[in-house]
Parts: C-alpha cells; sequence; structure tokens
C-alpha cells in the first residue's frame, strides 16, 4: 500500500475564509521606512478592528490589514522553520495615504516547543529588547497509549493490514494576548500538536488563521482547548508499527468550553 500524507479538515462553524484572497489589487503600493519605531508593542492592547487577510500561506507569509485607533495598518509577516522552533518576523506599515505606506515597527516572536515539559515558549522582542515572555503549559488527562494486539489479526489476515487506536483525550489552554496573526496560529498548532505549521494545507492555514482573527477581534486572552488523540499502525506480519495520527480538536473562548469557536481536524499518514 503506498502511504501519502494529507490533512484534512472538518469544522463545524462557519468559516469566515471569505475575506482570505490569493492576491490583493492594491498591494503592490509605496513602502517608506521610518527612522524609529513608532508603534509599540503595547499598542496591541488597543482594541483592534475589521482585520482582513490578503495572504495566509504559513510555508511563506502572511499578509493583514486591521484598523486602530482610527488609523489603518498592514502586517507582513514571514515564517521560518528550524525542529521545535519557528522565527516570525513582523513588519508594520502605516497607511499615510491611499497609495503609501509608511513602515512603523518590526516584531520578532520565536514559538519554541519543549515537549519533554508539554509547553509552549514564546518571546518577543522589539528594537533587540524582550517585549513579552511566555511559557504555556499544557495539561492532559485520560490517555490510553494503546497499540493494537496480536489478537486483534484474523488468522487469515492478509498483509500489510491498518487500525486505528484510540489514545485519548487531552485538555489545556493556551496564552495568546497581544500576540500577531502568525504567532497565535503556530502557538495553537503547537500547543495542540499539529504538525509544522508551515506544512499545513490551505484549509488548515485559513481554519487557524480565522481562530486567531476571532482572538484578537475579541480579545480572547486564553484559548480553551479540547483534543481527541488516534495512532495509526501498520502490521507487517512481524510486528505493529506506527505509521500517523489522527487529531480532532476544539477551540473554546471559555474554561467550561462551551462557547466554540472553531474546529479543527488534521489525519497526517
Amino acid at each position: 500500500m503506498k502511504m501519502k500524507k494529507f490533512v484534512s479538515v472538518i469544522l463545524s462553524g462557519a468559516i469566515l475564509t471569505s475575506c482570505i484572497v490569493p492576491a490583493y489589487a492594491g498591494y503592490e503600493k509605496t513602502i517608506e521606512a521610518a527612522k524609529s519605531d513608532p508603534y509599540s508593542f503595547e499598542q496591541m492592547d488597543d482594541d483592534i478592528s475589521s482585520l482582513d487577510f490578503i495572504q495566509v500561506d504559513l510555508s511563506d507569509k502572511v499578509i493583514y490589514t486591521y484598523e486602530q485607533n482610527d488609523k489603518t495598518y498592514k502586517v507582513e509577516e514571514t515564517l521560518q522553520y528550524n525542529n521545535d522552533t519557528t522565527e516570525i518576523e513582523s513588519n508594520i506599515y502605516e497607511e499615510t495615504s491611499t497609495d503609501k505606506y509608511l513602515h512603523v515597527g518590526t516584531l520578532n516572536t520565536t514559538v519554541n516547543s519543549i515537549p519533554e515539559n508539554s509547553a509552549v515558549e514564546l518571546t518577543v522582542e522589539q528594537n533587540n529588547k524582550v517585549v513579552a515572555h511566555d511559557i504555556i503549559s499544557t495539561q492532559t488527562i485520560n490517555v490510553n497509549n494503546e497499540t493494537p494486539s496480536e489478537s486483534s489479526v484474523s488468522p487469515t489476515a492478509t498483509y500489510p493490514i491498518y487500525e486505528w487506536r484510540y489514545q485519548g483525550v487531552s485538555y489545556g489552554n493556551t496564552k495568546i494576548a497581544r500576540y500577531t496573526v502568525s504567532a497565535i496560529i503556530t502557538a495553537l498548532a503547537t500547543a495542540v500538536g499539529f504538525k509544522t505549521a508551515g506544512m499545513a494545507g490551505t484549509v488548515v492555514a485559513n481554519t487557524l488563521a480565522d481562530i486567531a482573527k476571532n482572538v484578537i477581534l475579541d480579545k480572547i486572552a486564553l484559548v480553551y482547548w479540547k483534543r481527541n488523540l488516534w495512532y495509526y499502525y501498520m502490521n507487517n506480519s512481524i510486528a505493529w508499527h506506527y505509521v500517523g495520527d489522527k487529531r480532532k480538536v476544539w477551540f473554546y473562548s471559555d474554561a467550561n468550553r462551551t462557547n466554540l469557536i472553531n474546529y479543527v481536524e488534521e489525519v497526517d499518514i
């Protein structure tokens, strides 16, 4: 059986993907460089409205615009992946006229997965100074870690054979106040165990971007999640071998997990 890797998504709520378009007619505008960073990280605490995506490509760039304090801003974010670490450079531009944007700030965010501690570390720097640092721990309960038993194989089975095994449910929350869209996407993906965000399919990327949009517009400081996990095993007539997994994750805005933001299913084989 030829194996191939694929990612699928099922959404239980409406996806606001209508704002995500492949191109933007007004994107090629004049960029002027500012001498300093008049846009500080602390300004991200202010209310943001009308967030619209221009490009969502987690293997390359995330570009979006938003309104804040009666001004229009555009953010261009580039992502680089290195094992358990994601580096995000966010360049912020303020619209000064119909055809011009002024560069007003740069944020550098590092998202570091710490698997041995079941944690995610986020660090934001501006002008070579650390302006935010969080370590997010995840809580895991009721994990079965089951593998198929040899008795489950029929004596007349034709090899190789494959079987899904439920591994349990995990609960956690992710602190994401004041982070940029790409930082929120990466933090959530890392916390729930999704594959490297840069490998995510278009639907997965757009769904995570939609969650980030809701987080920013509604100023959700903590995202609560519930994850169900399955492992996929292959038996070659000698032993069972792990060959993939499936995750179903529900994201909520409340600790009781009743206010659903969105739902993602990822299958990786």
